[in-house]
Order: structure tokens, then sequence, then C-alpha cells
């Protein structure tokens, strides 16, 4: 029951990053189908062991050589899964996301401020953008101010011995709808030729 396999995930999380690129990639990618499949318990235990292999992700680097747009890449993956869990439509896995998030990774000791500053330039606006506004009275919203609260002290110990975070601004982009739509310009030439 839930009272023994609460601890496998912390273990499970480290040593998962033994495995080769290749087969850590399988893995990940497994993972992502098995976090909508699964139920609310094994869904949390799934978050909780990506969320102690992002923490634990950086060593990963020294024990295999590989590109760094891979290493990239597997890291936004998992950053994605644990994205996924905080938009689930179940409450339980939610709360296990944004905890994970918080607990796991901005509240770890195995990450460094830069290497927790990589991950918040990740995912800071995403964070932003999906947390909604939850009942004060309901346990969501001890978990978010917890959350919260790790991202603010990472926040405060980076202002406070690195500098300021400058987060990413996108260059303004105009779009004009149906202004460069294959389906338009054929409908275009189809006018044209009767």
């Amino acid at each position: 029951d839930y009272q023994f396999t609460k601890y496998i995930p912390y273990y499970l999380g480290q040593l998962i990053l033994y495995l080769t690129p290749n087969e850590l990639e399988e893995l990940v990618d497994d993972l992502i189908e098995k976090i909508k499949q699964s139920d609310p318990k094994l869904s949390s235990l799934l978050l909780r062991t990506i969320g102690i292999a992002i923490a634990n992700y950086p060593k990963y680097r020294e024990k295999f050589s590989e590109k760094e747009k891979s290493y990239e890449n597997r890291l936004g993956k998992m950053i994605g899964i644990l994205l996924n869990g905080f938009v689930h439509y179940n409450l339980k896995v939610k709360q296990a996301a944004f905890r994970v998030i918080g607990k796991e990774i901005f509240g770890s000791s195995y990450l460094s401020l830069e290497e927790k500053n990589h991950i918040f330039q990740l995912i800071a606006k995403k964070i932003l953008t999906l947390l909604t506004p939850v009942n004060k009275e309901s346990l969501m919203f001890l978990i978010s101010c917890t959350g919260l609260n790790y991202m603010y002290k990472f926040i405060s110990d980076y202002n406070f011995f690195k500098g300021s975070i400058n987060l990413k601004i996108p260059d303004k982009v105009a779009f004009f709808p149906g202004a460069f739509d294959p389906f338009s310009l054929s409908h275009k030439e189809i006018v044209k030729a009767i």
C-alpha cells in the first residue's frame, strides 16, 4: 500500500539516472504516457520520481557525455511531465505535481541556484499561466502556498547571492489570421480558375 510505496520515488528517481541516454529517453517517453493513464496514487508517485530525477539530473551530465541539446530536450520533457500533472483533471494529481515542483525542485539541496534558475526560466511563465485561483479553505490552496513559498525562497536567495533574475521576453510578432493560410490560397486559385 501507499505506506511503503511512498519511499520508492526517492530511490527510483536517483536510480533511473544510471540508465544510458537511450534507455532514459525511452523511460521518459513511457512515463509521459503512464502519467496520463494512471490512477491518482500512482500518478503522484510517478510525479515525485520525476521530481527527484530532475533534482539530481545535473549529475547525469557527468556520467554520460551527450550533446547539450539532447540533455536539454530530456530536461524539458521531464518538466513537461510535471506541468501535465499540474493541469491534470484530478485534484490529487494537481496537488502532487505542484508539491513536487515546489519542494523537490525549488526546495532541493541538490540543485545549485544557477541550476534552479535554469529550470525557473523554463517554467516560470507556464506556472504563472496555469496557476488558477482556488478556495482559501481547500487543500489545494495550502499546497499552492507551500509551492509558491519554495519558489519565493529561491527567488529571494538568487536575488541576494547572484543578482536579479532576467526572464527572456520573446520578440513581439504580428499574426494576421488567414493572410498566408495555404487553405485560403488554394481557394483563391480555384476561384481564379473558375
